[in-house]
């Protein structure tokens, strides 16, 4: 399937891929990362994008249960854990230190196909910290999860660019605390016809 979809994204001419990781699925309760089929198939799809000239901006959470339009499965990683708010993430000190531990072993899990730890990836451009956050009413709170999270990986030793994703709850604290924060650039996605249009 990947080989496919790849195959088909070079043929419309495709020269870069946002992807976000399913971190419930390569990742434990304290945020270590799991070596399994998941992460292995992530590595593979990174490589073969690679092969074909497209570039990729990684984001190592997404938060979201992996089971949609299906009811969510239980996973092993953190963010099974505040599945009730991804707010959470943000808000929860022991979410923030599973996120740390996390984007610390991710960013320097090296992918068996291009012999590269992610940090230093030549065809990964851009990391973007989360997919979709959402935020509390707190803009110091939201600036100080950011700049955490920057700061995990540039001490990690990535020196590509870090973005911060805007998508989700936006409004002007969250506009203000993002433009405070350490992150280079910002990112933000949106269904064109709608996720669920159905037509």
């Amino acid at each position: 399937a990947i080989d496919l979809d790849v195959a088909q994204m070079k043929r419309l001419g495709f020269d870069a891929f946002r992807v976000h990781v399913w971190d419930r699925e390569i990742s434990d309760k304290q945020g270590n990362l799991l070596k399994n089929e998941h992460l292995d198939l992530f590595d593979y799809l990174i490589a073969k994008l690679s092969e074909s000239g497209i570039k990729s901006i990684i984001t190592p959470i997404a938060w979201w249960g992996t089971g949609w339009p299906e009811p969510d499965p239980d996973n092993p990683g953190f963010s099974q854990m505040f599945s009730n708010s991804k707010v959470d993430l943000i808000t929860k000190p022991e979410a923030r230190a599973a996120q740390r531990n996390y984007l610390n072993q991710f960013i320097n899990h090296v992918n068996p196909y291009t012999k590269h730890a992610y940090k230093n990836e030549p065809s990964v451009i851009a990391v973007e910290i989360i997919n979709e956050p959402h935020h509390p009413n707190d803009a110091e709170q939201v600036t100080n999860y950011i700049n955490e999270m920057y700061d995990v990986l540039r001490n990690a030793g990535l020196t590509k660019p870090i973005f911060y994703n805007i998508s989700e709850n936006w409004n002007d604290v969250q506009a203000n605390a993002v433009a405070k924060s350490k992150a280079e650039g910002v990112s933000f996605q949106w269904y064109l016809t709608g996720l669920v249009h159905n037509k």
